[in-house]
């Protein structure tokens, strides 16, 4: 029999169909981590599930209020459980994160895990409700939180216009949805419906728990399965790739809003899903070109020309490029052509051998850093899960190294405009 992959050392174990156990061992640190993911198709529910999980913190069954929640964690030796929304490429998860003192390092006898698992395993499973319902007071008190933030995005300019780049770019897309939905779904929305949207979400939504630190694997699925495992008999799916779509022609979109500073992004499709052979290449690229404070277009339109206030290149897991600048209206068109150009100069190959290295030592120093915080690294490997490539920490640093400057040029040559997107 085949050895299970593991995903940057997590061992992975189905404990249903759909459902992952995801276990590492570290005890360099002296707490346990826990995450579990649930996973939906990106789509029209956005809204739904972006308040589900802050409904659900209001309280429980036993815990009946969200202070009373705080004062049994306070009990616990300060546990910390927190919430989340996140958008995987064309996939929306709701993530729950419990991170405890280890066991091994409290007086006495007695576990904290435990009875924190307890807490959790009521909060997802047995929400306070009131004739089948959530409390209207809380659906109204979240609905208006998510609403304040969902308008707060036009108060930092920068984020909202890579959004609305988003939106237009892949306007027939599951991505255009924005992971916290439309303020415009929120008045249909109600205490009765989004209980049984989210009865509907956690009996059909994939799952995959995450356990990491000084924890003893074993105890830790048993722990899961006692307090956390749902019925897994149904069946728990969500699209298997995302969406690939080929550019037909370069669209340009002005939003006019009075700005002293205007936000240019430009978006690029490109020719490599995650763990693709090159991906590593087509990172170097990026970094090079605008991921790092000694990039190309940093040093060019920052420091050398002075037109532009910010400028960074990001790779996403769609696989977009997206360039953002913060440049005055006036200045707008030669920024553009700059940067136009010094990315076809990158694809040209007309880069020195310290641009190319400093983008290889930034990545490996990313990479390395990973390590050293249980969210990231329980983060990374939830995407490698979920893209379908596991890999080690030392293949994925053998691969970039072995990256090229050959390869970065051909790379560059996949990298096709979309869409241009310009606030102010």
């Amino acid at each position: 029999m085949a050895r299970e992959p593991k995903y940057l050392g997590f061992r992975r174990e189905e404990l249903a169909p759909g459902i992952d156990l995801f276990t590492k061992r570290d005890t360099s640190f002296k707490t346990a981590s826990l995450k579990i993911y649930f996973l939906t198709d990106l789509g029209p529910d956005a809204t739904r599930v972006a308040l589900l999980p802050y409904v659900l913190r209001c309280g429980t069954k036993t815990w009946p209020r969200m202070i009373d929640l705080s004062r049994r964690l306070e009990e616990l030796y300060g546990a910390i459980l927190s919430v989340d929304v996140g958008k995987l490429a064309e996939w929306h998860s709701v993530s729950f994160r419990l991170n405890v003192v280890a066991d091994e390092f409290i007086k006495g006898t007695g576990s904290v895990l435990e009875p924190t698992m307890q807490v959790l395993s009521e909060l997802i499973n047995e929400p306070r409700t009131e004739n089948g319902a959530f409390l209207p007071g809380y659906m109204e008190q979240e609905k208006r939180s998510l609403k304040s933030h969902i308008e707060s995005l036009i108060n930092d300019k920068a984020p909202y216009a890579i959004e609305q780049l988003t939106r237009h770019m892949c306007r027939s897309e599951p991505y255009r949805f924005f992971e916290y939905g439309d303020v415009k779904d929120l008045p249909g929305i109600n205490g009765k419906n989004q209980y049984e949207f989210y009865r509907r979400f956690i009996t059909r939504s994939p799952i995959a728990v995450f356990a990491f630190g000084h924890i003893e694997p074993r105890r830790v699925k048993k722990l899961v399965c006692d307090y956390l495992l749902p019925d897994g008999r149904r069946k728990r799916r969500v699209k298997k790739k995302p969406t690939r779509v080929t550019p037909k022609k370069l669209r340009t979109i002005h939003e006019h809003m009075k700005l002293s500073l205007g936000h240019l992004v430009m978006g690029f499709r490109t020719g490599y899903r995650f763990g693709d052979p090159g991906q590593s290449a087509y990172s170097v690229y990026s970094t090079m070109l605008g991921g790092h404070m000694m990039s190309r277009l940093f040093t060019v339109l920052r420091e050398k020309e002075s037109l532009v206030y910010s400028v960074h290149a990001s790779a996403s897991l769609k696989s977009l490029l997206m360039v953002y600048a913060g440049v005055e209206a006036k200045n707008r068109k030669r920024a553009q052509k700059i940067i136009l150009r010094e990315m076809k100069s990158i694809e040209k190959g007309d880069f020195s051998k310290a641009e190319f290295q400093n983008a290889v030592n930034h990545l490996a120093s990313s990479l390395r850093s990973v390590r050293d915080v249980p969210s990231r690294r329980i983060g990374t490997a939830f995407v490698q899960y979920r893209m379908g490539r596991p890999n080690s920490e030392k293949k994925i640093m053998k691969t970039l190294m072995a990256v090229t400057p050959e390869d970065v040029m051909r790379a560059a040559k996949t990298v096709t405009p979309d869409t241009y997107y310009f606030l102010g």
